[in-house]
Order: C-alpha cells, then structure tokens, then sequence
C-alpha cells in the first residue's frame, strides 16, 4: 500500500505538470509527453495499470500496462466512459456505490473482476481511485489497477498442494480434518444421526512398492481410489491421508450394518485383481477400522484414534477385514504403553533375572543340561511370565537389549557351574528371529559374546525356531555358519508347531530337535499325536540329531517318550524352571 500511495503522489504531480494536455473535456485523445523527469517513467513503465479521466468519468489516458493487459489500444479507450467496456462495471449498483464513495472521501479502494477484450475475466485489484481537484476546480481521476490473475492463480495452487493429494485428486489429511470437525460439529449442534468414520490400510503394500517399482505402486494407488469411491455414498468424502492409508467420512447413517455393507464392499472390490501396465495382475487387501460418532467418541483426535487401533485389530486379525472399535481394544493398548513404559524401567533397574529348568537325559539318567527362561521380577513382588512381555519386546526391538542381557547371564551362570558342579554342564538360551535378523550395519552383540574366547563353546547351546528360517537370506546363513565354526551347537526349538519344513533339517546344521509340548500333552489320549512323535523322532536320528521332547508332565509322558527312543525330556514332571540358586540347592548339592 505504501508503493501504491507514492505512485499516486508521483501520478498527482504528472497529471499537474501535463495540465496543458488535459484541458477539461478531452475529446481529441491527446498523448501524454514522454518527457525524462521521473513522473512520467512511471506512468509509462509501471507494471501497474494506470487510468486518467476527467470528472464526469470518461477517459482522457491510460499507460501500456492497461493497453497490454486489457487488449485495448489506447485509441480505443480514449473518450469512452469505463462502463462501456467492462461488464463489471455495467452493474448500476457497484458504479453507483463507486461515486458514492469518491464523492464521500475523494479516493476508492477495493477489489474488482475485469474482462478484457476478448472477453476473458481477469483478476485485478483495483487499488485506489484518487480524486484530484484542479484550480479551476474541476476535477480528474486517477485509477491504478494490479494485475491479480497470477497471484490468483498461484494462490489456487498452493491452496489446492494444501488440501489436495496430487497423485489421487482426493483431498488430504488437511482437509480430512477439517471436514471431519465440521461433521462432528453437526453432530453435537444439530443432533444429526451419528457418523462413521473408516480407517483403511492397504495390507503389505511396501512388497508392491519393493516389487514393482514406485511407478507402478502410484498407478495402483490411482485404481484403489476409483474402487474405495464406487462402493460409497454420493454424501460420503474419502480421503488420502498416508502413502497407502484412506478415510472415509460417512455422515448420517441410519445403521450399523449399512456401514458394515460398505467396508465388505470396499474389501471385496479391492481383493480383486488389478491390471496394470504390461498386462500384470497385482492383488492386495485392506484391513479396515470403523468408529462410530457420537458413540465411541464425539472429537476428532479421540474418533479418529479409535478408527485407527479398529484398523490395527483387523491387521492381527489376518487382514483384509473389518472391525468396530470396541472399549476393550483401547484397554489393551493402555496397558500395553504401560507395559512398555515399565520395560524401559525393568531394563535400567535390573529386573530381569533367568530361572532354569533342567533337561533330563534318558539314557543316563542325569541332568547335565537346562534351559535359560526369562522372569520379570515387578517390584511389586509378583512374577511376570515371558508370554506376557517378549511379544512386545520383538516388536519394540527392546528384546536386542534384553536378548544381550540373557547371554551374557547364562554364560556366566554356566561359566560358574561348569568350574563348581558339573564341568559337562550346558545351558541353552533362546535368541529371538528379531535379534537373529538384526541389521545395523555391525555383527551383534550376542554373535560376538558366543563366538568369543571367554568362554567354553560346548557351554551353550542356542535355541532357534523355525521362524528364524523364513527369511532364508544371506545373514541367516552367514550367522548359523559362524555359530557352526564356533563350535556351538543349536537347537531347533518348537519343532512341529511352524512350517516344520523338512529342508530346514537337512540344510542347515541342527544338534538338537526340540518337540514342541501341544505334541507331548495329548500322547495320553491321542494317538495322532503319538504317531507324529515317533516320526519327528525317527527322522531326527536318521539327520544325527538329539531329540528334546518339552511339556512332559506325567509318568506316562516320560514312559512312553522312553519307548519311542527320545533322548531328553524336559517339563515338569522333572522340575519346574527355578531360580539359579534353587537350582543349585536341588540338583548340585542333593543326592537326588
């Protein structure tokens, strides 16, 4: 405004100096003197249009800006009131409202929308109208006018990268929240019928990515968007919030199962081939989560966390599927972030502490073996077992830690027993696929501990599932192949629960063979599982491995285990797991 303000004042003293071109009325279109003084540079080159009439409004001169812009020639313009040239200014009540103003305060200052020659509407701001009063006291106009269709467009632009997905043309996380406020809104001001709220996540989609390129994946992104909006409502948005997650926004409905039609039909059409480029069919899924609002939550953060935790529900549902928010789901994740919050705290105060439980040897009679099992020690005084916490220790990656913590326990347990007990003695420690998996650019801690020389290598044993195979890479192999150089044997631990692919046994270099206990439980009752004991067992000798038979809990357990020519048994018709120094009490120091 302060530019504009000194080009007026510039104009002013022009117009004064050129009085002599400007007699009152000007009917001959004479031009404007190019003299060299800076007034009239800038009438002559401003970028600004600039317009000069006389007092009843017809115009006496307008510069090359305004001539370039409107498609004008200046002979065209010269003597003709404005209102015969631009359709705005037709509307009787806007030129009426515009003189008022002048007529009032001397100067005009607002926005207008001019079409030039050609009839094309362009954006200008009309700046200022200033009204100049002569000696003679007659009066002229100066109107200079900016150019706006640029910045209107490039406003349209960044309004449009703001709220829009480029490569989907579905509005975005911006404007999802936005709609979704105002819906809520609605909601609580209007008492609508409630509203519900999809939260959809395409399953695996990073494979499709890795697979086929970035290219494809976009195309597919497109296609997903057609299919998501031809199983919707014309009154429901949907909207691109992630790389491949969509909401759905569906205002006013009448049912829980209408909802619940949609979500099937969306699973349905998207579980359907998709063709792209070079003929290729690319199949996916979705796993879908559903909030209902006002009856799960009446916010958008709350409603809209709730859709998400219902969509993670159907991930470990086995995805492509739907399901509801429901008030447990929400308790189980309030105690899961606790959990993981008391983790951190168990892992810097110590908590942990290893129980033991021995494996008894058939064929001699003796326990010269034990498995390492972690206990979480709460301060609270009560025991938390495994099963409730090492799940979510995978997935936060703390088991790297608490993994590490385990190795370097047993080590020095079975260091000490070894030198005060039993100098054959060996324990075997769990390692988790996420810690066998490990990539940051360095070997592991525990792969450096068990391949060191601290220690005696026939001490350990290390205990796998078949898991750890699944991802048969190049790490895999060069981690057992090191392991294998060292000396230390390995087990393969829950055998029979998994794939149980018979390559895992002959590929790779196993010791033991562990059968998994929901085998041994039923070997009273149920003679399928007897049959597959013998089996595992059978095969295990033909490969030269020892066979571990674990949930042995009876008499009869042990009997016919013995019968079937298995070499250890483990659980707790031999002992429960106990704490290193009840260990010691009952099988070091006892005649037992």
């Amino acid at each position: 405004m302060k530019e504009i303000t000194i080009m007026l004042a510039s104009l002013m003293t022009f117009l004064k100096n050129s009085r002599s071109k400007f007699g009152c009325p000007c009917n001959e279109g004479a031009d404007i003197p190019r003299s060299q003084n800076l007034h009239s540079l800038i009438y002559f080159h401003s970028n600004d249009c600039i317009v000069i009439a006389d007092e009843r409004g017809v115009i006496l001169s307008v510069n090359p800006a305004f001539e370039r812009l409107s498609g004008y020639d200046s002979s065209e313009l010269v003597n003709v009131l404005p209102n015969k040239i631009d359709t705005y200014i037709k509307d009787g009540e806007f030129y009426k409202a515009l003189k008022n103003a002048i007529a009032l305060k001397q100067s005009w200052e607002g926005e207008i929308t001019y079409t030039d020659k050609e009839g094309k509407e362009l954006y200008y701001k009309l700046l200022t109208i200033q009204r100049i009063i002569e000696e003679d006291g007659s009066s002229k106009y100066i109107a200079v006018l900016s150019d706006m269709s640029k910045m209107e467009e490039a406003n349209q632009k960044i309004w449009y990268e703001t709220n829009f997905d480029a490569l989907t043309d579905l509005p975005n996380r911006h404007m999802f929240l936005h709609h979704l406020e105002q819906q809520l809104s609605k909601i609580e001001r209007n008492n609508f019928r409630r509203t519900a709220l999809m939260y959809i996540d395409l399953d695996d989609f990073k494979e499709i990515n890795d697979m086929y390129g970035h290219q494809i994946g976009d195309t597919l992104l497109k296609k997903v968007t057609t299919r998501i909006i031809s199983c919707i409502r014309n009154t429901d948005l949907c909207f691109r919030i992630g790389g491949d997650e969509f909401t759905v926004i569906l205002p006013d409905i009448e049912n829980l199962y209408m909802v619940e039609t949609i979500a099937q039909n969306i699973l349905k059409e998207l579980s359907s081939p998709f063709e792209l480029e070079n003929s290729k069919n690319v199949f996916i899924s979705a796993s879908i989560g559903i909030a209902i609002a006002p009856d799960d939550a009446a916010d958008s953060e709350t409603i809209l966390k709730y859709a998400d935790q219902a969509m993670y529900q159907s991930k470990k549902s086995g995805k492509n599927t739907s399901n509801f928010f429901a008030q447990s789901m929400q308790d189980a994740l309030i105690k899961r972030f606790q959990l993981i919050k008391d983790m951190h705290i168990a892992c810097a105060e110590e908590q942990f502490v290893l129980y033991y439980q021995p494996i008894f040897e058939i064929k001699t009679g003796q326990i010269h073996k034990a498995e390492a099992l972690i206990r979480w020690k709460h301060p609270d005084g009560y025991l938390i077992n495994p099963a409730d916490f090492i799940s979510i220790a995978e997935e936060t990656g703390m088991i790297l830690e608490i993994g590490e913590w385990i190795v370097h326990e047993a080590i020095k347990t079975v260091s000490q027993w070894r030198r005060m007990y039993n100098e054959r003695f060996q324990i075997s420690v769990n390692i988790s696929p996420v810690q066998f998996h490990q990539k940051n650019g360095s070997m592991p801690e525990w792969i450096k501990v068990l391949t060191s020389d601290a220690f005696a290598k026939d001490s350990v044993v290390v205990e796998i599932t078949e898991s750890v195979m699944l991802e048969d890479s190049a790490i895999v192999w060069e981690r057992l192949k090191l392991l294998e150089d060292a000396k230390i044997e390995i087990s393969l631990d829950d055998f029979g629960t998994g794939y149980s692919s018979l390559s895992y046994l002959k590929n790779h270099p196993y010791q033991y063979l562990k059968i998994d206990q929901s085998f041994v439980k039923q070997l009273e009752i149920n003679l399928s599982d007897q049959i597959l004991c013998k089996m595992i067992i059978d095969i295990a000798h033909q490969l030269n491995m020892l066979v571990i038979a674990e949930g042995v809990e009876t008499q009869y357990h042990r009997d016919i285990l013995q019968e079937m020519k298995c070499d250890y048994l483990q659980g707790y018709a031999i002992s429960k797991p106990l704490p290193a120094d009840e260990f010691v009490k009952r099988f070091f120091n006892s005649e037992e």
